[in-house]
């Protein structure tokens, strides 16, 4: 697998941005930097200040597990294989409901901010995928006092 160079790519959903992550390979297998705040920070990511990383497997091509708009934003990157996602806007404005797809691999990660609806991990392609999801805390709520 040859090393790409870290780059971010914008794509329709404002916000909602492609990783090109490097990964180093030699005969016993492979190395990548999932996350670096120096750097991504440097190409313009926001520091969204990871609080949870999750992680999931899918043992079956072409496994649905759901869409879901959560109230916080995520950092989803691939371990092994290849997923499918497609993404939506569902936050009020002139982007509601542009929906963006796009394949993951290993050397791909994308940012989802809050208010877009993510899919939970979608394989076409390959049978075995181990998928990470890093998200921020919740999200601050506005408390209101009686008048």
């Amino acid at each position: 697998m040859a090393a790409k160079t870290l780059a971010l790519r914008e794509t329709t959903i404002p916000g909602l941005v492609l990783l090109d992550l490097p990964v180093h390979g030699d005969n016993r297998g492979w190395f990548k930097e999932n996350w670096q705040r120096e750097k991504m920070t440097a190409l313009g990511l926001p520091d969204f200040g990871p609080v949870q990383n999750n992680i999931s497997f899918n043992d079956q091509r072409g496994a649905t597990r759901g869409i879901h708009a959560e109230p916080w934003d995520k950092f989803v990157s691939v371990a092994t294989g290849k997923i499918f996602g497609a993404w939506v806007d569902l936050r009020e404005g002139d982007s509601f409901g542009t929906v963006f797809t796009a394949e993951l691999d290993p050397s791909t990660a994308i940012f989802v901010p809050r208010g877009s609806a993510t899919p939970t991990r979608r394989s076409r392609t390959t049978r075995r995928t181990c998928t990470s999801s890093m998200r921020t805390g919740a999200p601050r709520h506005r408390v209101s006092t009686p008048s």
